[in-house]
């Protein structure tokens, strides 16, 4: 019987972990899964030594904050690797914490899949010498990273984005406004401000003053805010006791049936643009970070958007708002835009269906075939 860790630090990487162990579980019932993740993962059948709510740390001084609590659960991993001896450990994403658990795992002669590429395209590009040196194969999600990885002689393969498979809401749009209470004839925008606490500061109120912004031209409007699996109410409640006249309705469960119900979305750049994308709902693209956090983002970005649709797309479908740009008025101004200029809400959405046709797995390269692969070498 095979024994994989698998590591997950934040929301995103938890779906898409959860997705992963599904599909393993399905083909190998006996497998042993054990590691980093959340509630997903762990429903999933993956057995938590540590819940992702213990690392959703954003920026460098999140992370300087931390610092004690990040070498406790490295020390924990470390241990575990031991005492388990897994046949394959599976890095999610998280590059800044798992490329340092590749190491590690070397060390220790476990091999080492890295799912999710870190994104050496925009940033950090000298960390390609630590994944030569320490990761036996990438599987990439974005097509163009393929090129990146062979040029520099790393094993990669393209298993298309897990995204297209997750993000299929299974009851139609009148269903879904049906179990929200929610009338035909309301307008309805989704906020989405992120998976960690520190991007709920500094987004959701923006987020908040846009949403009083349109209820003034909009007043039949509802407002939904699905809660991401690393947070509960509790983050959001102390901004959200300022606007309690605001329509909002926090989703916890069976979100892509609540998102498919919405006209347009304000959402956090990551992951979310891309499940926004699939859902071919157009959206503003927001984020906001600490004055020194962005000056030193701006020096170390090599592309022009950062977007992840906008990325794949190589121009800008939707509109970005960033930094001292994401401001209520300009935002509220764009779904406004959305919601009343129909050729503009048309064109967007076609952009989107090309994005989402970009991301599509070629026959044959599953990311369970290329843990099976790695797991022969």
């Amino acid at each position: 019987m095979q024994k994989i860790f698998i590591i997950a630090g934040e929301a995103s990487g938890d779906l898409h972990g959860a997705d992963l162990v599904h599909k393993l579980k399905n083909k190998y019932p006996e497998i042993q899964l054990f590691g980093m993740g959340g509630k997903l993962m762990q429903q999933a059948g993956v057995d938590i030594l540590i819940d992702i709510k213990e690392t959703a740390f954003v920026g460098l001084f999140d992370i300087l904050k931390n610092l004690s609590k990040i070498f406790t659960i490295f020390k924990k991993i470390k241990t575990a690797l031991s005492a388990q001896r897994p046949d394959l450990i599976i890095l999610i994403d998280y590059p800044a914490f798992n490329l340092r658990l590749a190491k590690i795992a070397t060390k220790a002669h476990v091999k080492v899949l890295y799912y999710i590429s870190p994104q050496i395209w925009a940033w950090h590009a000298s960390r390609i010498k630590i994944i030569k040196r320490y990761v036996d194969h990438m599987a990439v999600i974005l097509p163009f990273e393929v090129e990146i990885y062979k040029k520099a002689e790393v094993p990669v393969t393209f298993v298309g984005h897990p995204l297209l498979k997750i993000v299929k809401p299974n009851i139609s749009i009148d269903a879904a406004k049906k179990s929200l209470g929610l009338p035909n004839n309301r307008t309805i925008i989704g906020l989405m401000p992120g998976s960690r606490k520190s991007e709920i500061t500094y987004l959701l109120p923006i987020m908040l003053k846009a949403a009083e912004l349109l209820q003034d031209r909009y007043p039949n409007i509802q407002f939904l805010l699905p809660l991401a699996s690393s947070l509960d109410e509790r983050d959001l409640a102390l901004h959200l006791t300022d606007t309690q006249l605001l329509p909002i309705h926090i989703i916890k469960e069976d979100h892509y049936n609540a998102m498919q119900t919405c006209d347009a979305i304000i959402a956090a750049s990551g992951t979310a643009t891309l499940e926004v994308t699939i859902l071919g709902i157009p959206l503003a693209i927001i984020y906001k970070t600490s004055p020194i956090e962005a000056f030193l983002g701006r020096r170390l970005m090599k592309i022009k958007y950062l977007g992840l649709c906008n990325v794949i797309a190589g121009k800008e479908i939707v509109q970005e708002f960033l930094q001292e740009k994401a401001e209520p008025h300009a935002i509220a101004k764009e779904i406004s835009r959305i919601l009343d200029d129909e050729s503009y809400r048309r064109k967007i959405i076609s952009d989107m269906n090309l994005v989402k046709q970009a991301l599509d797995v070629p026959t044959g390269n599953s990311i369970e075939r290329v843990v099976e692969e790695v797991l022969k070498e």
